[in-house]
């Protein structure tokens, strides 16, 4: 008979180390990717520089008026003024596009998204305002333009005579866009006023991402409730089999374990694998390693809390059914 409760009891604290690793598990998730929090302390991190990103994505982006088919080009075009107006563009909308705009519109759509995937609404309603970017853009690109350099415009081959005559054009070709007519060399300046998040994604939101909200939504509605109620009715086994004292030892000790297995996992990974597996994707992605690497500390950083709690109040079970059973003796 003994045996067979010290089987149980083992069964019983295996039940609890494996929903343990589970509620870590959720616990992770609702920490990280689905807590509007951790997106504001990843922006908030040194190495996440929005405005550097922004610049460096421009960079690689080309930017300039639509290309005209070749009977329609100017046969006196300079070579490197195409060159020239695609940098033109792209310091406009680095100007333009701010770090701490875009940082507050990350947010915004963030906590649609969660709010969503939690199930406090039904729809996407997220708005980003637009209508004020296109005017700082527009006036951004003419003061862009009229502080066009000699340097600039010698370094494009204009020739050394034409570097006026060359400007005014520019000036003028400028003034031609923002009237908005057909002659603005095929660059249209056609943002929205705002952009609606629940328009502009209805057609992506295909049935399968639907049947996957509606799984996260699942998750968000029974997570809360059902590891409880498991942990409560593995406690209420363990005092069953090994009475009121030694039940909460046996709980208190497979949840200590539960919980410092999972950290020591957590540990490990972030030692020994974490490092080159960022490293190994950051060489296929265009992101910047040192962010990379910030990301990824502090995302396993918000996953510590849950463990440690849980070892905690295993050692206190533990403790207690030490203390109080030893008291009951006396």
């Amino acid at each position: 008979m003994k045996a067979l409760k010290i089987v149980g009891l083992g069964i019983l604290s295996l039940l609890l180390v494996i929903t343990g690793w589970g509620y870590f598990l959720g616990m992770s998730l609702d920490r990280t990717v689905f807590s509007l929090s951790y997106y504001e302390g990843l922006l908030e991190q040194e190495e996440v520089d929005l405005q550097n990103i922004i610049s460096e994505a421009l960079e690689e982006i080309e930017i300039g008026p639509e290309e005209k088919p070749e009977e329609e080009q100017d046969e006196a075009m300079i070579p490197g003024m195409e060159n020239l107006m695609q940098n033109i563009m792209a310091d406009s909308l680095d100007e333009t596009i701010d770090g701490v705009w875009v940082e507050e519109q990350i947010l915004i759509v963030a906590e649609d998204i969660l709010k969503l995937a939690k199930g406090k609404k039904d729809n996407l309603t997220a708005v980003i305002e637009t209508e004020k970017l296109e005017e700082d853009l527009m006036k951004n690109m003419e003061n862009r333009v009229k502080s066009i350099s000699e340097e600039e415009l010698l370094e494009a081959g204009v020739p050394q005579e034409k570097v006026k005559e060359v400007k005014d054009k520019f000036v003028d070709d400028f003034t031609k866009m923002m009237d908005d007519s057909p002659e603005n060399n095929g660059l249209e300046m056609d943002l929205p006023a705002k952009i609606d998040l629940g328009q502009t994604m209805e057609e992506e939101i295909t049935p399968e991402i639907k049947d996957v909200i509606s799984h996260v939504q699942m998750f968000h509605t029974y997570f809360p409730v059902l590891p409880y109620i498991a942990f409560a009715i593995i406690l209420l086994c363990c005092c069953l089999l090994a009475g009121l004292w030694g039940g909460l030892k046996w709980f208190g000790v497979a949840a200590l374990l539960a919980g410092m297995s999972y950290f020591s996992g957590l540990l490990i990974a972030r030692s020994l694998f974490l490092t080159p597996m960022l490293t190994e994707a950051a060489e296929e992605l265009p992101v910047n390693l040192e962010m990379f690497l910030a990301t990824g500390s502090f995302t396993i950083a918000r996953m510590y809390p849950a463990p440690l709690i849980f070892s905690a109040v295993g050692l206190a079970f533990l403790a207690g059914g030490i203390i109080l059973g030893k008291k009951q003796r006396f």
